[in-house]
Parts: structure tokens; C-alpha cells; sequence
């Protein structure tokens, strides 16, 4: 290991976990942001029905349906994924950071060594680890414009998911009429 490799790989560790930090910070702030109006509509559907029990009228079919769509898991999950993917992405993400950190603190210390040897080991551990850390950071971006793509779709498709729901249950009652298989939709996510 080189003196100027030692110093690039050192400057990538850093910029990956000065980026990756960022992103786990954005990531958990929309994952916040989203839990919050989540629960700020379930709690609202709730008081609304609560009020009318208590009122003696009792919760109307419109009431109980805006309270079913806010307490709807599939919808949570679908807007910021599960609870299990979540908790995976914190713990790739904090063995990365553990090997990262690692890494840098090894190429500080092979620097600091006066009349330092080739140290091809930490070369190669610092590599692995910078070239692990990019392709991470690459995911997470990727990962990210596909949820954005994702996210301002599903505002224009919710309203019609019931009419939806109805239209599949009418064709495939057609289709079994005429002694076909049901009809499932294809989803990419």
C-alpha cells in the first residue's frame, strides 16, 4: 500500500460514511414523517366514530370505512415498507459502518507507522470495504428513486382501488361463467 492509496481509500471511507449517515438520517426522518400522518388518520377515523357511539347514533358505514383505509396494514406497509426491512437495512447498515470504521482506523494507523511496510492486507480490507460502502450508497439511491417513483403513483391509484377490487370480481365472475381460471393482476412491488 502506497502512500497515495492510503490517502484516496482514507478520503472514500469518510465521504461513504459522511453520505451513508445523511441518508440513514433522511431515510429516518421520512420513515418519522410517515408513521406520524399515519397515525394522526387512524386516530382521527377512530375519534370520529367514537364520537357518534357516544352520541347514540353509532358509527356510519362512511365512518367505519375511513376508519378500515387508516387502520389498513397493507396501506402502512406499502408506504414505507415493513417493520422487518427496516430493521435489515439497520443492521447492514451498522456492520457497514463497523467495517468502515475499521478499515479507516487501520490505514491511520499503518500511515502513522514510520517506515511502514506493503500492509496488502489492510490494502485489500480497505478496498473491499470502500468498494462495498459505494455500491451501498449506490443501492440506497436507487432504492430511493424507486420508492419516490412509487410513492407519487399511489395517491392516483388509491381512489380507484375499490373500483378496481369490484371490476376484478365482475370479470372474473364473467370468466368463470365461461369456465376460465381467475384473473390475478400482476404488481412490480
Amino acid at each position: 500500500m502506497s502512500n497515495d492509496y492510503a490517502a484516496i481509500v482514507s478520503a472514500v471511507i469518510a465521504a461513504v460514511l459522511v453520505i451513508g449517515f445523511a441518508e440513514m438520517q433522511a431515510l429516518m426522518k421520512q420513515l418519522i414523517a410517515k408513521t406520524r400522518e399515519w397515525a394522526s388518520e387512524a386516530v382521527t377515523a377512530q375519534e370520529e366514530a367514537l364520537r357518534s357511539m357516544r352520541a347514540g347514533v353509532g358509527p356510519t358505514p362512511q365512518q367505519l370505512e375511513r376508519m378500515s383505509q387508516a387502520l389498513d396494514h397493507e396501506r402502512l406497509s406499502n408506504s414505507f415498507g415493513r417493520p422487518a426491512t427496516w430493521a435489515l437495512i439497520w443492521v447492514i447498515w451498522t456492520v457497514l459502518c463497523v467495517a468502515l470504521v475499521a478499515a479507516e482506523c487501520l490505514v491511520i494507523l499503518w500511515a502513522a507507522i514510520d517506515g511502514h511496510g506493503p500492509a496488502r492486507w489492510v490494502a485489500t480490507y480497505s478496498f473491499i470495504c470502500a468498494a462495498i460502502g459505494v455500491c451501498a450508497l449506490f443501492v440506497a439511491a436507487m432504492a430511493r428513486a424507486v420508492a419516490n417513483v412509487r410513492d407519487a403513483a399511489i395517491p392516483e391509484i388509491q381512489p380507484t382501488r375499490n373500483e378496481l377490487a369490484d371490476l376484478r370480481e365482475r370479470f372474473n365472475s364473467y370468466r368463470a361463467a365461461r369456465g376460465q381460471a381467475p384473473w390475478t393482476p400482476w404488481t412490480p412491488f
